[in-house]
């Protein structure tokens, strides 16, 4: 299933404010997994980049087949949120190097929600984006073989991917992929 959304008609028309917000009001409990879940992506990532992870993996003969599905699911529950701060951790995560499978969903949930998340990339700090990638990961524990800036954006890299977005939305309708 196919979603579009045509930023420009739908302001020029007056249908939609520049200034839209997520009218939403926020549950403690969404908060709280959706705060987990961007955790559990940083940490994920972080598991998935180590070298000496997947050498254990081997040795023990775990199988490792479910490779990023953590991550998935961690996507897809911020995804089914529609709280401000869902929306904000989408925003966040685009400061967090992911890729293949995980980096598609991320694109997805950004797709379906466009609109209301326009006026956050317009406002992007990309240094609070990069600070909130780097303290999340320093939260927690990671394998000695894994560092920060293999898990987090740079800000320049963060400006990109915002501008990206913003040229998409701004150029007419966005085709979601699912």
């Amino acid at each position: 299933m196919k979603t579009l959304f045509n930023l420009p008609a739908l302001i020029c028309c007056g249908i939609l404010p520049l200034n839209i917000q997520a009218a939403e009001t926020e549950t403690s409990n969404e908060v709280q997994y959706v705060q987990f879940a961007e955790r559990t992506i940083i940490d994920e990532l972080a598991l998935d980049l180590s070298a000496s992870v997947r050498s254990s993996y081997e040795q023990l003969s775990i199988d490792n087949s479910n490779h990023g599905s953590a991550l998935d699911l961690s996507i897809g529950l911020i995804g089914v949120a529609r709280s401000n701060t869902a929306y904000d951790t989408l925003v966040n995560l685009l400061g967090v190097k992911l890729d293949g499978g995980a980096a598609e969903d991320l694109d997805t949930q950004i797709c379906i929600r466009g609109i209301p998340l326009y006026n956050r990339l317009k406002n992007l700090q990309e240094n609070q984006v990069v600070e909130h990638c780097q303290a999340i990961f320093a939260q927690n524990t990671h394998p000695a073989d894994v560092t920060v800036d293999q898990v987090c954006h740079s800000e320049i890299e963060v400006r990109n991917r915002a501008n990206e977005w913003l040229s998409a939305m701004e150029s007419g309708p966005l085709v979601c992929e699912p």
